[in-house]
């Protein structure tokens, strides 16, 4: 652990992945990552989180969102100005723990 974290320990931590999320949510669950507090895929964000107060609501909901490396291009349209506006980019996450561009 570190000495002066960013987050809390108990931070709400929210991931984005490409389809099928539930692929992530088996790999989570297999190594026992428990930190992770929701999985979203691609299409439930283009189809469940279309207007702004979806958004405003997913963006207050989590203190940090992670983003599969793959996806990290396509997420600053879908998730709008909102998220920008509060500094909750996503950052870079690569399943295979190698170092994401």
């Amino acid at each position: 652990p570190l000495k002066h974290p960013i987050y809390d320990a108990d931070a709400e931590i929210c991931l984005f992945t490409k389809d099928p999320q539930s692929q992530y949510k088996k790999l989570l669950k297999e190594k026992e990552v428990i930190t992770i507090d929701k999985v979203i895929g691609l299409k439930k964000l283009r189809k469940k989180f279309v207007s702004p107060e979806a958004k405003r609501k997913l963006c207050d909901n989590y203190e940090l969102f992670l983003a599969d490396d793959k996806i990290i291009v396509s997420l600053p349209k879908l998730l709008g100005k909102y998220f920008f506006k509060r500094k909750k980019q996503a950052a870079d996450f690569c399943e295979d723990g190698s170092e994401g561009s």
